[in-house]
C-alpha cells in the first residue's frame, strides 16, 4: 500500500491509500485529512502508537485480502453452477 493525494478538498488535497498496483484508492480521511498533515502526525507519533498502528494496518490487510479470496471463491462456485 502508498499513501496519495487526490486534488480536491482545497490546497493540500484529500489524503488516499493506494493500492500496490496502483489500481484501487480509498480515502482516508479517518487517519488524517490532507498527506501534510499525515506526515506531520507521524513525525510526532509515540514510538509505542506507531507500533499499534502498524499492527492494526496489518489486521485489516489480511482481513481484507480474506474478504477477495472469499469473494473470489464464491464467484468461481456461481460460474461452475451455471
Amino acid at each position: 500500500m502508498k499513501l496519495g493525494s487526490l486534488k480536491e478538498g482545497g490546497r493540500d488535497g484529500t489524503l488516499v491509500v493506494v493500492s500496490k498496483d496502483l489500481a484501487r484508492a480509498v480515502k482516508a480521511t479517518g487517519i488524517a485529512p490532507t498527506m501534510q498533515r499525515a506526515l506531520e502526525e507521524f513525525v510526532r507519533m509515540p514510538h509505542q502508537e506507531y507500533l499499534a498502528a502498524y499492527q492494526q494496518l496489518q489486521h485489516f490487510t489480511r482481513k481484507a485480502r480474506q474478504a477477495k479470496k472469499e469473494m473470489v471463491e464464491a464467484n468461481l462456485r456461481l460460474v461452475i453452477s451455471i
